[in-house]
């Protein structure tokens, strides 16, 4: 199932350079790989439902804002 969001790479990547992390350390928090996170970064895999759930749940307030900031962009 892919999600909601066409750009959740894009939310991803805007996070991570707003915390300072590496594809690596962002991916080890998702638990996921650093290449399927890049891959979704570029847009050449989709994130599933319950990994924008992880991301949530391990992001909180600051993953919301991402996404917020996304739609009014």
């Amino acid at each position: 199932m892919s999600t909601r969001s066409p750009d959740f790479g894009g939310h991803i990547r805007a996070f991570r350079d707003r915390k300072v992390l590496s594809l690596s350390e962002c991916a080890a928090l998702l638990g996921i790989s650093a290449s399927y996170l890049s891959a979704l970064e570029h847009g050449t895999r989709r994130g599933t439902a319950s990994l924008q759930a992880r991301a949530r749940e391990v992001f909180g307030a600051d993953w919301d804002r991402i996404l917020l900031e996304g739609r009014s962009a």
